[in-house]
């Protein structure tokens, strides 16, 4: 966080942030619209890196 109290997120974060908070279907809009996943693969990478980010975050 900055001296301004804004919190700076990639777009990965914001849309797993959206998907968490219970707005999965705004989440998948943004994932469509930006073409961020496009194989199942990069799906899978993708909830791996969120999992260990968080569970940075966490602990």
């Amino acid at each position: 966080m900055n001296a301004k109290g804004t919190i700076r997120l990639s777009t990965n974060e914001f849309v797993s942030a959206l998907a968490l908070s219970g707005y999965s279907e705004l989440a998948s809009q943004v994932f469509n619209d930006l073409q961020l996943i496009k194989h199942e693969k990069e799906w899978e990478r993708f909830v791996q890196q969120t999992e260990q980010l968080l569970s940075q975050k966490v602990t």
